[in-house]
């Protein structure tokens, strides 16, 4: 009989990570419910976690989850994948006194960031690193423009927990570099004239060609898709979080003399694309790396 995985979580990761467990391993049956939004899936999952072998949430959860007690009480394999904003709810819970303790016990857990890990251990939950999300091998070469040109993602939903307050402070400070936003369109919003809004972008090839360096400074941040591919991609990346490859930047001071740093090797024709980056992203984000491990785990 072949295993049933039981996947809910973040519905954009849970679809897509079951999708590529399904190609990987078609020996086991891996389902993803969006139990948070739909009833139809909570349905569903009420009838299937009875037969299921693992129960697998891509979001970590302490307290408040029906869908992850139940499990518990019918001792199933559990696994989380801790991912970011879950972590900062979970030192909440911690905090008010809301977090079920068998939540943190019973699961295995993993983090797709060390800093993730760091913070989870605060709390007494020892995590596992384990990468999320994978890349794929044939991507085309993107030459680097011939203006200098610096990438930052920001959605319309949330601007300034992404940085859009303290972008228009590095703009205005380097009125020379073009800064361009993918994820806003930027209607209303009174900016420097060297912000340029990208709006959605259906293909991100066509945003990572107008820059030669990218930037990730969220206020809090599990690990950014938009960071692998930003280093596949060749771009150098500056980042609020340590991570290989990738230069850590503190504060907006730090991030303006790194941008002049690079804008004057691309003036002097010096500034290479970063392929240790992408020899890096190409060799520890294949599916058989990512998603192998993962499989075993939820296996047991």
């Amino acid at each position: 009989m072949r295993r049933l995985i039981l996947i809910t979580g973040l519905p954009f990761f849970g679809n897509k990570i079951a999708k590529q467990l399904q190609e990987f391993d078609p020996s086991s049956k891996y389902v993803y419910l969006n139990t948070y939004y739909s009833i139809k899936d909570r349905l569903q999952y009420l009838l299937l976690v009875w037969f299921c072998n693992c129960l697998y949430s891509v979001n970590g959860a302490l307290s408040g989850s029906k869908v992850i007690w139940l499990a518990v009480i019918l001792r199933k394999r559990i696994v989380f994948h801790w991912v970011g904003s879950d972590v900062i709810q979970a030192l909440e819970d911690i905090r008010v006194k809301k977090a079920k303790r068998k939540f943190i016990t019973r699961p295995i857990h993993l983090a797709v960031a060390q800093w993730l890990i760091e913070e989870l251990e605060t709390i007494g939950i020892k995590a596992t690193f384990q990468p999320l999300m994978t890349v794929e091998q044939n991507i085309p070469m993107i030459p680097f423009p011939d203006n200098f040109g610096v990438l930052i993602y920001i959605p319309e939903s949330n601007p300034e927990y992404y940085g859009f307050s303290r972008l228009i402070t590095i703009a205005q400070e380097l009125p020379e570099c073009r800064f361009y936003v993918a994820g806003m369109d930027g209607k209303g919003q009174e900016v420097p004239s060297n912000i340029i809004f990208l709006g959605w972008v259906q293909d991100m090839t066509t945003a990572f060609a107008k820059a030669c360096i990218t930037l990730r400074i969220p206020l809090h941040d599990g690990f950014a898709f938009f960071v692998l591919e930003s280093l596949l991609y060749g771009r150098y990346v500056l980042h609020s979080q340590p991570f290989h490859l990738t230069l850590l930047v503190k504060n907006d001071n730090d991030i303006i003399r790194r941008i002049r740093q690079y804008m004057d090797l691309f003036q002097k024709g010096e500034l290479q694309k970063n392929i240790e980056g992408i020899d890096y992203v190409k060799n520890h984000f294949t599916r058989e790396k990512v998603l192998k491990p993962i499989i075993d785990l939820l296996k047991g």
